[in-house]
């Protein structure tokens, strides 16, 4: 499969984490925006590097280059996020995020398309 082939399966997947986390869920991929470029480059990104907390920082330098700034509770006008830390301080269910990503994306990556 490719990687515009995955991406849906990725967002769907981290949409259903975290509903079951009990946090709002991301727009359904036909629905969403700017989520759809930002899963397919999560995505492209697992197939360079299956590490998550390769992903992580991906996403965090991304962030950083965009504005964004650590703050304890995540404020979107003011682009303070508190996972703007190290992966090894994450709480677990978005080390779970990353590591969903990075499985789902090895996993389906060798499907004929």
């Amino acid at each position: 499969m490719t990687p515009d082939q995955i991406a849906p399966v990725v967002h769907e997947a981290i949409r259903a984490l975290q509903a079951v986390l009990g946090q709002e869920p991301a727009p359904p991929w036909n629905d969403a925006t700017w989520q759809r470029d930002s899963t397919l480059q999560a995505v492209e990104a697992a197939l360079a590097n299956p590490d998550p907390a390769h992903q992580h920082e991906r996403w965090m330098q991304e962030r950083l280059a965009a504005g964004w700034t650590y703050g304890p509770v995540r404020e979107d006008h003011a682009k303070k996020n508190p996972l703007l830390i190290p992966f090894e301080e994450l709480p677990p269910f978005e080390k779970a995020k990353d590591a969903l990503i990075v499985a789902i994306s090895q996993t389906l990556k060798d499907i004929p398309a």
